[in-house]
């Protein structure tokens, strides 16, 4: 590796270190998607003024059964265009900035989901960083159309794991619902939008 490439690697490190902070990263999963060190991550995008955030980390295998009806839309978003991006060919710490990004775009304040809960459910649907192996995968809904974050091994029954349908069947307000919801792959494997 040529001086050159390794200075490029360590700024594309650093412009994805920092963009994770930005978007509300703790420490350890900066370090988990950037390859920074932490000292280095406190360092440089933190200060007293600005501490980073703490907390114990979330566990989205837990959270994703227990959560509500409206939170496994809005993870069914997060992990859809996470995994779109994969199948595109990106790595998977762009992938998951840019579907967190598009996320937060969609819902604007009213979004529920921390960039850790994301990055947790990216890691365990697409078993990476923190994962040993994959729990969730993407499904598509016969029913409505719709890609959304399923358990793997759960039933196919669509009137029980489609979160889009079982609010649509709640609520009857399909445009302002399917206006977020992620549209079904292409038959070629590429995600549509």
């Amino acid at each position: 590796m040529t001086q050159t490439s390794r200075i490029d690697a360590r700024i594309r490190s650093l412009a994805l270190a920092s963009d994770c902070a930005q978007l509300g990263a703790r420490v350890r999963t900066i370090q988990h998607l950037s390859g920074v060190h932490p000292s280095e991550i406190v360092r440089l995008l933190f200060s007293k003024r600005h501490p980073p955030p703490c907390g114990r980390p979330p566990d989205t295998r837990e959270w994703y059964h227990r959560t509500s009806l409206s939170e496994r839309i809005e993870a069914s978003v997060i992990a859809v265009n996470f995994m779109r991006q994969r199948i595109r060919g990106f790595a998977g710490a762009e992938s998951l900035v840019d579907a967190y990004r598009c996320y937060r775009t969609l819902f604007g304040a009213r979004y529920h989901i921390s960039f850790d809960r994301a990055f947790d459910l990216a890691s365990h649907t697409a078993g990476l960083w923190i994962a040993r192996a994959q729990c969730f995968h993407i499904a598509s809904c016969a029913r409505c159309g719709c890609d959304f974050l399923d358990a793997l091994g759960a039933s196919r029954s669509c009137d029980r794991n489609c979160p889009f349908c079982a609010q649509l069947q709640r609520h009857s307000r399909p445009r302002s619902l399917l206006a977020v919801a992620p549209a079904p792959r292409q038959q070629a494997g590429v995600g549509g939008n």
